[in-house]
C-alpha cells in the first residue's frame, strides 16, 4: 500500500478535476441545443412579425385575430400528428397540456398559433436535453466506477479482477431520485417553467406593442435563465453520479470507509464542516455526507484504505505507475467475475 498520504489527496483532486472537466464538456454540448431552440423560437416570432406587423410593431389586437380555416386545418393536422408521436415524460408535461388545449379549439388566434409552435419547440428541447443528460450521466457513472477501482488498486499496489457494471444496476442508479426528483423530472419541470415564462414575455410584448427586437430580447432573456438552470443541473448531477460510482467502486474493492474532500479543484465549494470527515461506505447518504451537498457542488470523496480488506481476493502486486489502459485490460476486460448487480 502506498505509504505516501499525498497519493490519496492527489487522487481526490484528480478525480474531482475529471468530474469538472466532464461537466464542462457536457454543459457545452447542452448549451448548443438551447441556442438552437432559441433560434427556432426567434424565427417563429420573426415570421409572425413579417406577416402582420406594421412599422415593426405587432399589436395585441392584430395578434388576437383568428387564422383562416384552411390555415387552421393544416396547423391542427400537424399538431395531431406531432402529439400522437410523443411518448414518455412528454405525455405528462404542462407544455403538452397547453398544446392539447389549443388544438381542441374550433379556431385559434395568431398569438395562439405562435404559442403552440413554441410549445412544440420546447417539448423537443426537453426531450433532446433529457436524452443527452441521461447519456452523459451514464458515461459519468460507468467511467468513474472503473477509474475509482483503478485508483484504489494503484494506491494499494494490489491488482485483482473487478466486476463490470450490470445494465440493470446502471438504470436503477440513474432513475433513483436522490434529491427531490430525478434529473429527468427536473429537465421537464424546468422546461415547463421556461415555456410559461416565454409565454408571459410574448403576452407582455404584444400588450405593449413591442418591436421584434424588444420581443426577441425578452424571449432570449428567458432562454438564458433556462440555460443556466440546465447547466446547474448537469454540474450537480455529474457530481452526484461520480460520487455514486466511487461508492460502487469502494464496495467492489472492499473499501469500508471514505473521507469527504471539500472544494474540488480550486476550492469552489464551502462545505467546511464536512471536509476531512470519514464515513462508512454502507451508510452513505447523498446530499448529507457525500456530494453533492448543494447545487454546483464540486466536492468529492476518497477511499480510506487498508490491506486487511482484500483478504477475499486473489490480489497480485502491481506498480503504482501502472497506466489506466493497462490496468483495465488486465483487471476489467479479461476478468471472470460476474457483473455487479446491486448497490
Amino acid at each position: 500500500m502506498s505509504s505516501n498520504r499525498n497519493y490519496w489527496v492527489d487522487l481526490a483532486k484528480s478525480e474531482a478535476l475529471k468530474t469538472e472537466r466532464r461537466a464542462d464538456q457536457y454543459t457545452n454540448e447542452l448549451m448548443t441545443i438551447y441556442q438552437e431552440a432559441a433560434g427556432q423560437i426567434e424565427r417563429e416570432i420573426a415570421a409572425i412579425y413579417g406577416r402582420y406587423a406594421k412599422d415593426n410593431q405587432l399589436t395585441d389586437a392584430v395578434a388576437r385575430q383568428y387564422i383562416g380555416g384552411r390555415e387552421y386545418s393544416s396547423w391542427r393536422m400537424s399538431i395531431d400528428r406531432y402529439v400522437k408521436a410523443l411518448s414518455g415524460p412528454a405525455k405528462d408535461s404542462r407544455m403538452l397540456t397547453e398544446l392539447n388545449t389549443l388544438s381542441a379549439k374550433s379556431r385559434i388566434s395568431r398569438k395562439e398559433q405562435l404559442l403552440g409552435d413554441i410549445y412544440r419547440h420546447m417539448i423537443d428541447l426537453a426531450g433532446d436535453a433529457d436524452g443527452r443528460i441521461r447519456r452523459m450521466m451514464r458515461d459519468t457513472l460507468v467511467n468513474s466506477y472503473y477509474e475509482g477501482c483503478y485508483g484504489v488498486q494503484r494506491g494499494l499496489r494490489l491488482g485483482f479482477g473487478v466486476s463490470r457494471l450490470d445494465d440493470r444496476l446502471i438504470k436503477r442508479v440513474l432513475d433513483e431520485p436522490w434529491s427531490e426528483r430525478t434529473f429527468s423530472a427536473a429537465v421537464w419541470g424546468n422546461t415547463d417553467h421556461l415555456a410559461m415564462v416565454t409565454r408571459r414575455e410574448i403576452s407582455i410584448g404584444l400588450t405593449k406593442g413591442s418591436s421584434i427586437q424588444q420581443m426577441t430580447k425578452g424571449v432570449n432573456d428567458a432562454m438564458g435563465a433556462g440555460r443556466y438552470a440546465a447547466e446547474r443541473l448537469v454540474r450537480t448531477e455529474c457530481t452526484h453520479f461520480a460520487a455514486e460510482a466511487r461508492l460502487l467502486s469502494y464496495k467492489e474493492t472492499g473499501v469500508k470507509r471514505y473521507r469527504f474532500v471539500g472544494g474540488g479543484e480550486g476550492g469552489h465549494c464551502h462545505c467546511a464542516e464536512l471536509n476531512g470527515q470519514e464515513y462508512d461506505v454502507d451508510a452513505a447518504k447523498p446530499g448529507i455526507d457525500y456530494p453533492p451537498i448543494h447545487p454546483n457542488c464540486t466536492c468529492t470523496i476518497v477511499a480510506v484504505p487498508s490491506r486487511r480488506m482484500f483478504a477475499p481476493y486473489e490480489a497480485v502486486p502491481i506498480p503504482e505507475s501502472i497506466k489506466y489502459e493497462d490496468w483495465y485490460e488486465d483487471y476489467v476486460a479479461h476478468t471472470q467475475r460476474p457483473p455487479r448487480r446491486s448497490k
